[in-house]
């Protein structure tokens, strides 16, 4: 069935039939198992550890047709991932880690609260909130660039590997360790101050973000991976996102989505991602290949008389 398959498409599969099979023993276990099927959120991580794998064949063997929507196909699935998170979190509300973070981020002398919980200034309030709405055009406009210039060549192979592989990881750590954001933790903090991008910025979590979705920050660990993977191929882009998206790193704390923790986390899930991109084969080994050459090598050894 993976005939075809790109690396990408089968770490994704994995991540989603891990998830839903995670969910499932956790469902089952607490409330019997027609309550995963029963509950929006478990049948909707189902319906993408389903559909995902689905089409991840029929573009396998539709492939080289069409060879850029297959470099996107992981994005939209990786959004509602996002979305299925937090309907299972909230139907089926479980012990959060929050308290552990905050301690974390006091063992390295630092406090979200004491930083930014009354609320910052007004212009750096909209200025956090416009960075924080700045890592979408950035990740997303990074690599459209990078399809229009280069097609499915190598390097945006690599790009989409290490990529996928960033946001698995973060969906793990989602799932071991959920926990809720420091303004959701304890209500009546982080007072979106500014006029229009900080509320913007908030209203957009709330909506369709998961407040659940923390540890580690994934506004962090994608942009680090877009960073750091143009500080090795394009020093130009590097420049010029050098100083926006350490703004993008600050807000996430400022604005009270995550903690100093998240955010080392994040750099973590960026580095192995660039290494992922970096050593792992872009597609799965063929299993008519692997087929062939092993009916030659028997086919030699026929002819040497060493088989009958």
């Amino acid at each position: 069935m993976i005939r075809r398959w790109k690396t990408t498409e089968f770490l994704l599969s994995l991540a989603f039939a891990s998830l839903a099979l995670a969910a499932f023993q956790k469902m089952a276990r607490s409330f019997g198992w027609r309550a995963f099927l029963e509950s929006p959120g478990g049948s909707s991580l189902l319906l993408l550890a389903v559909c995902f794998p689905a089409i991840a064949h029929y573009l396998a063997k539709s492939d080289p047709a069409l060879p850029r929507l297959r470099l996107w196909i992981a994005a939209p699935f990786i959004a509602m991932g996002y979305g299925v998170f937090k309907m299972i979190m909230q139907e089926f509300a479980r012990r959060t880690h929050e308290g552990l973070l905050y301690h974390a981020d006091l063992a390295f002398g630092w406090d979200v609260y004491d930083w930014a919980g009354r609320g910052l200034a007004p212009w750096l309030s909209e200025i956090f909130g416009a960075a924080y709405l700045f890592y979408f055009l950035y990740c997303l406009g990074r690599a459209f660039t990078l399809t229009l210039r280069q097609g499915a060549d190598e390097k945006m192979e690599r790009f989409a590997l290490g990529l996928t592989t960033t946001y698995i990881l973060g969906f793990i750590g989602y799932v071991l360790l959920p926990a809720l954001g420091p303004r959701y933790a304890i209500g009546h903090t982080f007072p979106p101050t500014g006029p229009l991008f900080s509320p913007l910025a908030v209203a957009l979590v709330d909506w369709a973000g998961s407040p659940w979705a923390v540890m580690p920050s994934m506004h962090v660990g994608a942009t680090a991976f877009v960073l750091f993977s143009d500080a090795f191929h394009d020093r130009r882009w590097f420049a010029l996102g050098l100083i926006p998206v350490l703004t993008v790193w600050a807000s996430t704390m400022g604005l009270g989505f995550h903690y100093c923790c998240d955010v080392l986390a994040g750099l973590a899930c960026a580095a192995m991602g660039l290494a992922a991109g970096h050593f792992l084969p872009v597609w799965l080994p063929e299993t008519r290949r692997t087929g062939a050459r092993v009916r030659l090598f028997l086919r030699r050894l026929g002819a040497h008389g060493d088989v009958p």
